[in-house]
């Protein structure tokens, strides 16, 4: 894939994401229509931790030769960081900054930055490489990825189906 192409798709979630979460109110967001999955709120606040952490990983990636950097557990990547505590339009400012900036600095390190690597460790050692271009494409699945639950809980709170502009 072109390296505008991954660039595009990554910034394109910004509006898709935008349109799932931004025309619901406190309460949809923390209803539960679907028993035992997520809160929509709670799935927002992933999406933007996942994004954030990724967009460090970019960042060591382009600054440092192949660094070597901790991944999360299942566990602490399912944690909810105060989820009760956080507002939406902010989470959603947040996850449009964090994809904006970070296409910024990748686009402005062209043509080799979507080549550099990472090796991520895993908490029983285990280690494996990802390019810059295999995070933005990862990120960018992961969100498409949530967002069919966020469609399924919409449909079961009787909203319809979001329109991306």
């Amino acid at each position: 894939m072109e390296s505008r192409d991954v660039i595009e798709e990554y910034l394109a979630a910004i509006e898709t994401v935008r349109a799932a979460f931004g025309d619901m109110s406190r309460e949809l967001l923390f209803a539960r229509p679907v028993a035992g999955k997520w809160s929509s709120q709670e799935v927002l606040c992933h999406l933007v931790d996942t994004d954030f952490a990724i967009a460090l990983r970019i960042r060591a990636a382009l600054t440092r030769d192949c660094p070597r950097l901790q991944t999360a557990t299942r566990e602490e990547i399912t944690t909810g960081l105060a989820v009760d505590a956080r507002d939406a339009a902010e989470e959603l400012t947040l996850f449009q900054t964090i994809r904006c900036e970070t296409a910024r600095i990748v686009r402005a390190m062209l043509p080799n930055a979507l080549d550099r690597q990472a090796v991520l460790v895993a908490a029983d050692g285990a280690e494996t490489t990802r390019t810059v271009q295999q995070f933005l494409t990862g990120i960018t699945k992961h969100v498409a990825h949530h967002l069919a639950f966020v469609y399924e809980k919409r449909r079961a709170l009787g909203l319809a189906a979001p329109q991306a502009h």
